[in-house]
């Protein structure tokens, strides 16, 4: 065995060399204390070491069941219930809104095809105002069978909107030059009379037969 250092003295370096040992391993004992003592004095025998194949395993390299990793979901039957699920969400959606459309269609189909009848119990109202000498009322009964007419028939909606836009809504839907300049003088007579002094029976009574007879008029060529 040999040794080498800086001698500092000598300003060198010096190496020193020691006889030569020869060492002969036998081997050791079943008993695990008669082993050799480790770190801490505990004492590691053949047993011991013969614990460790049973702590330490060896690494599995066969599986009943190998599952690519990420495919999991891809394969997995909850995958095709939330899709399936889905599906039904949306076809469900998509029949709501069908449904509610033709609702309101229908409803604006109904409102057409009863503007009429609407038209003539405001009517049946307005005669009866008109009996009991209700001037103001009366007219406003009146301009409420006419413009409901229109504004159901039309499905338009009169706030805010003038009488021209009106007449020629009415000329798009059927409606001829004679019969809106009809409209047009019997809407400004009745929104007139509601705040002029009463004219009398007769005049209350010739509006009341003009707009039955207009309306009636209108009906009939809307519908072509």
């Amino acid at each position: 065995m040999t040794f080498s250092y800086f001698d500092v003295a000598k300003k060198k370096y010096v190496q020193l060399s020691s006889e030569e040992y020869i060492l002969s391993v036998t081997g050791g004992s079943d008993n695990p204390g008669a082993g050799a003592v480790g770190t801490g004095g505990m004492n590691r025998g053949r047993s011991e070491v013969d614990y460790l194949n049973e702590d330490i395993l060896y690494i599995k390299t066969q599986s009943d069941s190998w599952m690519r990793r990420g495919t999991s979901f891809r394969t997995s039957t909850w995958r095709w219930l939330i899709y399936i699920g889905g599906v039904l969400v949306l076809l469900g959606t998509y029949g709501y809104a069908k449904n509610r459309a033709a609702e309101a269609q229908d409803q604006v189909g109904k409102r057409k095809r009863q503007a009429r009848k609407v038209a003539t119990k405001r009517l049946a109202e307005a005669k009866k105002l008109m009996t009991a000498g209700d001037h103001r009322s009366f007219y406003e009964e009146i301009a409420k069978a006419l413009e409901g007419y229109v504004r159901d028939k039309l499905h338009i909606d009169l706030a805010g909107l003038g009488l021209d836009p009106v007449l020629e809504k009415l000329k798009e839907n059927g409606s001829s030059d004679q019969l809106n300049a009809r409209v047009k003088e019997l809407w400004n007579a009745t929104s007139f009379a509601r705040y002029a002094p009463n004219a009398g029976g007769q005049a209350n009574e010739r509006h009341y037969k003009e707009t039955l007879d207009l309306i009636t008029e209108l009906e009939n060529a809307l519908n072509q």
